[in-house]
């Protein structure tokens, strides 16, 4: 297929799934609150942090598990916007800073995506370094040098 039906499909596609893990994290949460459950008398901030934890691990399963580098960017584009909400003043429906630990925390879960990323990309660089190296003979043409250099 042509590269734009790609990117709108498959791409899209993530991007969407990544909507969908947040939206998830969110309606259990908002599940558990109408339900009244009391935290185990924990903070509310304390589970906020563990809820955002949580939802950055999910996040970055797709794109650990099956490359799928578009659904964490949904993920981390709902968290960018959780960061947003918190650093928008009171009059305009923010929380102006008020919830460092949520912030701190979404901060952080951001991080974990992007290393998740990070990672898969190096990952897959050196495996397609490695499939060339072995594809091309190099290793065996290095192997006969190195005997050569040791006098073997």
């Amino acid at each position: 297929p042509l590269p734009s039906v790609r990117f709108a499909g498959r791409y899209g596609f993530e991007i969407y799934l990544g909507w969908i893990i947040a939206a998830a994290v969110a309606n259990v949460s908002v599940l558990l609150v109408a339900l009244g459950w009391d935290r185990f008398g924990l903070p509310q901030t304390f589970w906020t942090a563990a809820v955002l934890i949580v939802a950055s691990v999910l996040g970055s399963l797709p794109t650990l598990y099956g490359r799928h580098y578009f659904a964490t960017a949904g993920v981390a584009w709902a968290f960018i916007g959780l960061l947003v909400r918190h650093f928008a003043k009171p009059d305009a429906g923010g929380f102006g800073g008020k919830y460092f630990e949520v912030i701190s925390v979404a901060l952080f879960g951001l991080v974990i995506m992007l290393c998740a990323v990070i990672y898969k990309v190096l990952d897959r660089m050196m495996e397609e370094a490695e499939k060339h190296y072995l594809e091309t003979g190099s290793a065996l043409r290095y192997h006969e040098k190195s005997k050569k250099m040791k006098g073997i």
